[in-house]
């Protein structure tokens, strides 16, 4: 089995090693120009950003070809998981392929502007998100076929994401950087765009998809986004600052 990921926080990584199998870093496969994946079984592990599967995410698996005779979708969500299922549906059915699971996974959401992550983190039940993640885990061992209904309303969702609510969040919500950088380049390691330069501090780039690794991983919490709740951070306990890098550095 082999899983495609992707991750800023470390939520999407601790889902995929539950689950087990191969895992292959989306960005890392980009990076190598790797767009073939043979295996048995694929799975893809995402977040949900803005309603939707990430940009990069996409535009990976429309170019991508997997060979597998079950292939199974996850992501994780904080408040609502709205067109997502419906993106991963319509890029199966142009290359003529089916998806044979999908299922979903509460956890915190790490998006500053509209969430304080020390909230989140209060009121996300950690031993459910665990108890969730080992039934899709015995689902997937058993190769179950089930999928999360994709309604009306999730479609007419996916086509507003993409042409007003993604193009309005990018220009309303800014990376900002405080006083006090140490030039570690923690904030450029953990970039799956390869969008920061670091010196005299971070120098944020055009191609930012508001992934906020940067935001959640920056050592000296100096990196912040415009309209934020608090300063509040997060990272996945389960997963290292060292294995994010080593997913998403370009």
């Amino acid at each position: 089995m082999k899983i495609l990921y992707f991750t800023s926080t470390g939520n999407n990584l601790h889902i995929s090693k539950k689950i087990g199998g191969e895992l292959l870093s989306i960005p890392q496969l980009i990076k190598n120009k790797t767009y073939e994946i043979t295996d048995d079984t694929i799975g893809i592990i995402v977040p949900v950003y803005y309603g939707s599967v990430p940009i990069i995410v996409r535009e990976y698996l429309k170019k991508a070809t997997l060979n597998a005779e079950y292939i199974f979708c996850i992501i994780s969500y904080g408040s609502s998981y709205a067109g997502a299922f419906n993106d991963f549906e319509k890029i199966f059915k142009k290359k003529g392929q089916k998806i044979n699971y999908t299922n979903d996974v509460k956890m915190v959401d790490n998006f500053t502007p509209m969430f304080s992550m020390d909230e989140e983190i209060k009121i996300k039940d950690t031993e459910e998100i665990e108890k969730k993640i080992d039934s899709i885990k015995q689902d997937i061992e058993n190769h179950k076929e089930s999928k999360i209904n994709i309604t009306t309303k999730d479609t007419i969702t996916t086509n507003l994401m993409d042409k007003i609510f993604r193009p309005v969040v990018s220009k309303w919500i800014k990376i900002k950087v405080k006083d006090g950088c140490n030039d570690c380049e923690t904030c450029s390691k953990v970039c799956p765009q390869n969008n920061i330069t670091v010196q005299q501090g971070p120098n944020i780039g055009k191609n930012c998809i508001l992934c906020l690794a940067c935001v959640q991983n920056c050592p000296k919490n100096i990196i912040y986004t415009s309209k934020q709740k608090d300063d509040s951070r997060f990272r996945n306990p389960n997963v290292k600052l060292s294995e994010i890098i080593k997913s998403n550095q370009q």
